[in-house]
């Protein structure tokens, strides 16, 4: 990822970006309904010898956020752990991830220590692992924006940055504790609400069936978003090839042996756009097989020329259920999705 510092500038730039778009779709949440909710899919995103458990409080408040935010958090935090694990070179470790919520009153230790307001009532988050812990070294600098401890194939080091940036635009704090060898906790203070839950949030889970286990192109341009999609569709069980922009993604189409069933593609692209992309597969590719999304509105793209009205769209930010739930809808067009 080290490809220049223009590049990483860039990047930065649009992590920051891809967290202030996402502030639009606050609401009252319960985390624990979300976490509830996301845990068999987060089952599926880490292996079956690593044992994932769940220790939610019985008495939460509610706090304000944007689902699509929270999914990212506990996807980030989830696949940082499992890695963390694989890493640990301690045969005789437990392989262990625990996903805890609490209560944290005004002046509690915790929120004095940690929290900008401490007078306020805090919901706090926190996802432990056995996996092979740090040191103050790596500890200070892990919610840098392309830190990462991993291989450069392996991963760009924004899943925590991302965190850290959705975080700190929710007035929350986040924070870690680990010891080398002994794992990590990182804990996130979330300013608690005494408001009502949204009921809307369950049609953000309608009970379809998501999972599928067709091969589907992702282009994306910008890294955190690229890393979140394609967590999220191996979850579900797809086999995902990505693509940084539409040059790249035309010359994967154009080796590939076998076609792809689905194209999910961002709209404005740097070298080649989704819409030159599409247009350069022709005779390729069924329009009703390229999904594009985009961070504009369906009808400001389609004013300014960008797209068809007959197209697959969706817009961004996106939750998961919005997003594996549109895929579905493409790939299953007869049962009426």
């Amino acid at each position: 990822i080290q490809e220049s510092g223009r590049r990483a500038e860039e990047l930065t730039r649009q992590l920051l970006a891809f967290g202030r778009k996402q502030l639009v779709q606050a609401r009252i949440v319960n985390l624990n309904q979300v976490i509830r909710k996301m845990e068999s899919m987060l089952r599926r995103l880490i292996p079956e010898d690593i044992k994932m458990v769940t220790n939610l409080s019985a008495e939460l408040p509610n706090v304000k956020a944007d689902i699509s935010q929270i999914e990212q958090i506990l996807m980030n935090l989830i696949i940082n752990a499992r890695d963390a694990i694989k890493d640990n070179t301690n045969i005789k470790a437990r392989k262990r991830i625990e996903i805890i919520t609490e209560y944290k009153e005004a002046g509690d230790h915790i929120v004095v220590r940690y929290a900008e307001k401490p007078d306020m009532p805090y919901v706090m988050l926190s996802v432990a692992d056995t996996g092979m812990g740090m040191d103050d070294s790596l500890r200070e600098h892990i919610f840098e924006p392309f830190f990462t401890t991993k291989e450069i194939s392996k991963g760009t080091g924004l899943g925590l940055a991302t965190v850290y940036g959705i975080v700190r635009q929710n007035e929350g704090n986040i924070f870690v504790t680990s010891q080398p060898g002994e794992g990590s906790v990182f804990s996130i203070l979330w300013p608690a609400s005494s408001e009502e839950a949204d009921i809307q949030n369950d049609k953000d889970y309608e009970n379809q069936s998501l999972e599928g286990n067709e091969r589907i192109l992702l282009v994306e341009d910008n890294r955190a978003v690229l890393e979140f999609a394609c967590e999220t569709l191996r979850g579900f069980g797809y086999s995902v090839t990505t693509a940084i922009n539409g040059k790249e993604a035309l010359n994967i189409i154009n080796n590939s042996e076998e076609p792809f069933d689905l194209i999910v593609t961002d709209l404005i692209m740097p070298e080649m756009n989704g819409q030159e992309l599409v247009e350069q597969l022709q005779g390729q590719i069924e329009m009703n097989k390229v999904l594009f999304v985009s961070g504009y509105t369906f009808d400001h793209l389609l004013k300014e020329g960008w797209l068809r009205e007959d197209i697959q769209f969706l817009k961004k930010p996106y939750s998961v259920r919005s997003f594996t739930g549109k895929i579905r809808q493409i790939l299953d067009p007869d049962k009426g999705g």
